[in-house]
């Protein structure tokens, strides 16, 4: 009888139910994203394995510390590009790894706040969206901000915008500061700028009280651990450009100010103002722009004269230590490549740049990264891309990753979005 039963389950095939938890968990959280999704269907055990919250965050974690061995980065193009693809690239191969389709219209009504974990914050004039590309979900966020249904219909009540990590909840949050405007763009003087938090987890919103947030026109921000910042300047008391960012280069550098957002605490720092050699390094006619870079803040500041044939780049890292603010001078080169601009900082240390070109002599615009040690560039195929229009690029996610947030177990669709 022994010899019987041993003889049967030596014939019985292995299934995926044998093995130990512990093996199908560490299986899972290698997995990209599609195959996740299809691994839903092996069993009810795996299904609802992935859908739960500590899984993902677990298989976010395994994709933060990946990103350090890959070199990948997401371009997405700007408001007025009718591209409608975001594009995931390889800077070491210069490849094209996969495309994304916006799935919402953008053409001179839209803007991409922010990008952390595979999200990326976009808005348009009608309403803002968390959107996921590669699960090809998206959630609209409609606030219950304090000026009534007008706040979307002019794309400047939204003055500021972030997104964020909440650590305590294992949540992520959004953060938006809305301006009184009037009919002809002007700001009510006696209203003050109202902030409004998001919940991702609660989907829901709720004011900041006592928020205490000035009004600032800034370029995009950047998300360093726990913190969203946003480089910019106090506006006259009206105005009425619908976008005003040219205001953050018509007044002295030294009138520039940081500001922060602290999702753990739901608070805004102080102002932070920039140091004279900081504001100053490349002379008047600079440029700012903030990044993230070895866990630091950093600014990238650089020459924009037009008539010379190079640039001057200076990227400077923010330290604090115990409440005093320090700047450091990290990276400073000359860039012999005319007009061009920061994009961002990839965990390997390369400069993610966009060149404008020369229109009258001929040559396009390009992106290409720069190591910062070696400032060895390397063209990773603007114009491969069909990227042709110029100034297209918004926003590159140097920190882009495969993600499970937002996936809410609708196996049909994302299933279909997965093939």
């Amino acid at each position: 009888m022994g010899s019987t039963e041993q003889s049967k389950n030596a014939k019985r095939k292995s299934s995926f139910d044998d093995l130990p938890p512990e093996t199908v968990l560490e299986i899972l959280l290698k997995l990209p994203v599609k195959s996740i999704i299809r691994s839903t269907l092996v069993n009810k055990t795996w299904h609802s394995l992935i859908k739960n919250p500590d899984f993902i965050s677990a298989h976010i974690q395994r994709s933060v510390s990946c990103c350090d061995e890959e070199s990948v980065v997401l371009l997405v193009p700007c408001i007025d590009s009718y591209h409608k693809y975001c594009s995931l690239v390889s800077t070491d191969t210069s490849s094209l790894i996969q495309t994304f389709e916006i799935p919402f219209n953008t053409l001179h009504s839209g803007a991409v706040y922010a990008s952390l974990h595979g999200l990326v914050l976009f808005s348009t004039r009608s309403e803002s969206y968390l959107w996921n590309p590669s699960l090809r979900t998206r959630r609209a966020l409609v606030t219950s901000n304090p000026f009534d249904k007008r706040a979307y219909r002019r794309s400047t009540q939204i003055i500021l915008a972030g997104l964020g990590f909440h650590k305590p909840t294992n949540d992520y949050r959004v953060v938006m500061v809305f301006d009184g405007v009037n009919e002809k763009g002007k700001v009510f003087e006696e209203v003050a700028p109202k902030a409004e938090i998001y919940s991702l987890r609660e989907n829901a919103w709720k004011e900041i009280k006592n928020s205490n947030v000035p009004r600032l026109i800034r370029e995009k921000g950047t998300y360093v651990d726990g913190k969203f910042y946003w480089l910019g300047t106090i506006p006259p008391e009206t105005y009425n450009d619908l976008y005003p960012s040219d205001l953050l280069y018509s007044h002295d550098p030294e009138q520039l100010r940081i500001l922060s957002f602290n999702f753990d605490t739901e608070e805004f720092g102080e102002l932070l103002k920039l140091p004279d050699e900081v504001s100053s390094c490349v002379g008047q006619a600079a440029k700012f722009k903030l990044m993230e870079f070895e866990g630091s803040l950093c600014v990238c500041v650089y020459d924009i004269q037009y008539d010379s044939p190079s640039q001057l780049f200076c990227i400077w890292s923010m330290r604090s230590e115990n409440g005093v603010i320090s700047w450091s001078l990290r990276f400073r080169f000359l860039l012999k490549e005319g007009e061009s601009r920061p994009l961002n900082i990839t965990k390997s240390g390369s400069l993610i740049i966009q060149s404008y070109g020369d229109y009258h002599r001929g040559s396009s615009a390009r992106i290409f990264s720069c190591n910062l040690k070696s400032i060895h560039d390397r063209d990773i195929g603007f114009s491969k891309f069909e990227y042709t229009k110029y100034w297209v690029i918004s926003t590159v996610d140097t920190h882009f990753m495969e993600s499970l947030v937002m996936y809410e177990g609708d196996q049909k669709s994302l299933l279909k979005s997965a093939e």
